[in-house]
């Protein structure tokens, strides 16, 4: 099943999967690479679910995002080995005989309870541990010299600003000054994970109007590059059901990332990051 089914926080799919968990019907959840199946390059979750309630009250999440290699066809291919490594922990966990209920980097039983309380979120990424990763991004800091040249540019418009508008002005050149002061400070980093609330897959819909269906603005890979200069004249506009349009409407601080197609010259992996201008642009 798509990545999305074990994350969204709306809709049918979220009802469905709280009253599957409420249910303790989950047994397992597997997350797979991408670019494993011939018919999508997306990744996916496995669900092994259980026809009665689960008496021991965990699931086995089982994360093997990282696992398979590439061939010339560029589709991924699993060893025998790593199909090994990845279904063992369930296997030994349904045999009763899974001797620890974590293993770094690969799985982790979680009780129920703790996926209630994070909104019955069923991403393995979400509870499995990772080793910590090394992080190559380049601190950028001001000198000196550049926090002076750029506050003397900001105070001449200040004082340009004066002029126009005869008392007071927008920026100060002490507010300018403490700003850049405060560039110097590292941020904290973290990973990119850990600060995506959730995970929603696409819709194409339909090119005529059919039943319960709505006229929505579709944005593909192709359109990402126009999205930051308001140029929309080629994006298409697609019928959607209604009852997915609440679901799959972009909100202001979504992040959308191309997953899919692509070309020698064009991989993928184009985003767009929705602004309030852009939602106010399209009056959504």
């Amino acid at each position: 099943m798509h990545c999305s089914a074990a994350s969204v926080k709306t809709g049918a799919e979220f009802e469905m999967r709280k009253k599957i968990l409420e249910s303790g019907l989950v047994r397992c959840m597997v997350a797979l690479p991408t670019q494993l199946f011939t018919n999508t390059t997306l990744p996916v979750h496995i669900w092994i679910l259980s026809r009665k309630p689960e008496s021991r009250q965990e699931i086995v999440m089982i994360d093997a995002y990282d696992f398979g290699k590439l061939n010339d066809a560029n589709q991924r291919l699993l060893s025998s080995d790593e199909i090994n490594t990845i279904t063992r922990p369930y296997l030994d966990w349904k045999h009763g005989t899974l001797s620890e209920d974590s293993e770094v980097g690969l799985f982790r039983c979680v009780p129920y309870s703790e996926v209630i309380e994070n909104n019955y979120i069923l991403s393995p990424n979400r509870y499995v541990k990772h080793m910590e990763r090394v992080n190559y991004s380049v601190e950028v800091t001001f000198s000196h010299k550049k926090q002076s040249a750029v506050a003397s540019y900001c105070k001449s418009i200040s004082e340009s600003e004066e002029k126009l508008l005869g008392n007071g002005s927008i920026l100060s050149h002490n507010s300018i000054e403490c700003f850049l002061n405060s560039l110097e400070t590292s941020s904290i980093q973290t990973e990119l994970g850990d600060v995506i609330a959730s995970i929603i897959g696409g819709e194409w819909g339909d090119e005529t109007q059919k039943k319960d269906t709505e006229p929505c603005i579709v944005l593909r890979g192709t359109d990402l590059p126009n999205v930051k200069l308001f140029n929309f004249a080629k994006t298409p506009v697609r019928y959607i059901k209604s009852a997915k349009v609440a679901e799959k409407k972009v909100q202001v601080g979504d992040i959308i990332v191309e997953m899919s197609g692509g070309s020698k010259d064009q991989p993928t992996g184009r985003t767009a990051f929705i602004t309030q201008e852009l939602v106010d642009w399209f009056n959504c």
